[in-house]
């Protein structure tokens, strides 16, 4: 059996070892806060991270120069894959500073989600380049249900949202929602797919078949 005196010598460490990681993590919270402020080559490689991992998830983007852009961008896509031109927008999407009017034969749907045939247009949380990932969270604007029935979602992402790293998002969304977290909290990466072990891999499987994003300005 341990004696007390070795127990408490071990029990010390273990305390001293948990104390200088507390310590070292919030070193580096610090670290990751001051590098949200990114210099512009800094930038212009954590998109194109963004962009390349996002491709390897079978996603697809283009870069707009700003949110009027938007419109025109969303129309070229959908005439690309011979798709109506007719989308459902959120809430905030529809709010949010885009002169819709820009593009004429893009129609705006005002009615409740069809499964699996609708193309939806969303904002999002965050992305995240290290993964190619997106992250939306709910909210009386944004309603779930549109991510996730439509045939083809649209995310519009605002360059000053995309985060290098998991840790560095973390740091961002612990001070964003300090006073309570929302509802809930998704994590995308590419369209929906099939994952039986030894069978391709069918997109659209339980989802959208598409994903596409819009990363805006910068």
């Amino acid at each position: 059996m341990m004696n007390k005196t070795a127990r408490d010598e071990i029990m010390a460490l273990v305390r001293s070892g948990t104390a200088a990681q507390v310590v070292d993590s919030g070193a580096e919270m610090v670290s990751f806060d001051a590098d949200e402020k990114l210099r512009e080559d800094d930038r212009k490689t954590l998109i194109a991270d963004f962009r390349r991992y996002a491709a390897q998830e079978a996603a697809t983007s283009e870069r707009v120069a700003g949110a009027n852009d938007v419109p025109q961008a969303i129309t070229r896509y959908l005439r690309q894959l011979e798709l109506p031109l007719q989308v459902l927008a959120a809430g905030e999407i529809i709010s949010g500073g885009v002169d819709w009017g820009l593009a004429d034969e893009l129609e705006i749907l005002n009615r409740p989600i069809r499964p699996d045939g609708d193309t939806v247009v969303t904002g999002c949380y965050a992305g995240l380049a290290e993964a190619g990932a997106i992250v939306t969270v709910s909210s009386a604007h944004f309603a779930n249900e549109l991510q996730f029935l439509a045939a083809t979602h649209i995310v519009v992402v605002p360059v000053e949202r995309i985060f290098a790293d998991y840790e560095g998002l973390w740091s961002v969304v612990s001070r964003e929602f300090a006073a309570g977290m929302p509802r809930s909290m998704n994590w995308i990466v590419g369209p929906s797919r099939t994952a039986d072990l030894g069978v391709p891999s069918k997109l659209g499987a339980h989802g959208p078949a598409r994903v596409h994003l819009l990363v805006v300005g910068g």
